[in-house]
């Protein structure tokens, strides 16, 4: 932590350095406003590169499957807590048919699912 007296000092030091640069007719305000624009620019250049909808990830394909099924049952949760239960069935549907199975609400109790075989 700085002391009184070397905040002073820098104060001091910065307001030499502002007036040596004034009497030699560098223009401050223009340099700031260079500055920030600089600025600005840069950041409008890679707020753009990294704007990326999706993040790359490489792993095994048993780990890709578990961060799946995770991220869907995030999205299920989600949509179960904003009382939009039914943006889920279609989910349940198809992961119903990938694993050979069969779902089905019909004579269950809300929020229930019947699961079933199917017949091959």
């Amino acid at each position: 932590m700085k002391t009184f007296k070397e905040i002073q000092e820098a104060k001091s030091a910065a307001s030499r350095l502002t007036k040596r640069l004034k009497g030699k007719g560098v223009d401050l305000d223009k340099r700031a406003k260079d500055r920030k624009a600089e600025l600005d620019r840069l950041k409008a250049k890679y707020a753009k590169e990294d704007s990326i909808d999706e993040s790359p990830l490489v792993m095994d394909d048993m780990d890709i499957v578990d961060t799946l099924f995770k991220k869907i049952k995030e999205d299920m949760f989600k949509a179960r807590r904003q009382k939009k239960s039914e943006k889920n069935w279609p989910k349940l549907q198809a992961l119903a048919q990938m694993a050979g199975y069969g779902i089905t609400k019909k004579g269950q109790a809300k929020d229930k699912s019947f699961r079933y075989d199917i017949k091959k």
